[in-house]
């Protein structure tokens, strides 16, 4: 969608808290620092509620705050309304934009009624056929921390791309303790690559965060490096998190 470093890694990652297993989704606020090839560039926050409706919203909003970033006014914001139903993530609109150069919106509305998926703005602006479990770009992140709380083997989901409809691969890629701002934390690294391709994007969920991701890794293919890491995490249910110093 975006080929500007600053914003890969945080369009292709950053799961949400995972649900608990009677799918009681809890509410909350995360924050993570932003850098490019170790430089500060800017903040990444991620917000997950539920509406008077009984739907839910998860918002997430980039902004570059350092460098020249900075000076170009460089913003994302992305938002996806969805509802939980018998076990099932159904997506209901999400919207994307983007301030700066090269400035774009994009919203999807999704129609399961008439099984249509109706996109406005972006490269393709058609309507598409909706198939079984289909996500959109900040939903299957929440799905992918449900599938590690579960224990589900197959992490791969089908998701719906400026017009296309692609299935993302993930894999699990062994464990490691990550120092954070929050504690050191035992987190389980998660990967997504590209076939024939030298990008990739790198996830620490944290299982004592109901696998929330705490650090976040993109490199792209001229080797540079965008990173997140978690500065902050509120709860407003259930309690506030135990976290381990």
């Amino acid at each position: 969608m975006l080929r500007h470093p600053f914003f890969t890694l945080l369009l292709a990652a950053a799961p949400l808290i995972a649900a608990a297993a009677e799918d009681v989704v809890p509410e909350y606020t995360a924050t993570y620092a932003v850098a490019l090839d170790n430089s500060p560039a800017g903040t990444l926050v991620r917000t997950l509620r539920r509406d008077a409706g009984g739907s839910y919203l998860f918002e997430s909003e980039t902004k570059a705050t350092q460098g020249w970033y900075s000076l170009l006014g460089l913003a994302i914001q992305e938002k996806s309304a969805w509802t939980l139903e018998a076990g099932q993530l159904r997506p209901l609109n999400y919207s994307y934009q983007q301030s700066g150069p090269g400035g774009r919106d994009l919203t999807m509305e999704f129609d399961w009624q008439k099984g249509t998926l109706r996109q406005h703005g972006g490269k393709h602006e058609r309507d598409t056929p909706l198939v079984p479990h289909l996500l959109d770009r900040l939903l299957y992140q929440y799905a992918l921390t449900r599938d590690l709380t579960s224990g589900n083997p197959v992490l791969d989901y089908v998701v719906a791309e400026d017009g296309k409809i692609k299935t993302y691969h993930l894999r699990r890629a062994g464990g490691e303790t990550l120092a954070t701002p929050l504690g050191n934390l035992e987190t389980i690294r998660i990967e997504r690559r590209k076939e024939d391709s030298k990008r990739m994007t790198t996830l620490w969920c944290a299982p004592a965060l109901h696998y929330l991701p705490v650090r976040l890794d993109h490199i792209e293919k001229n080797g540079q490096q965008t990173s997140a890491l978690i500065q902050s995490l509120s709860t407003m249910e259930p309690p506030p998190l135990a976290i381990g110093k």
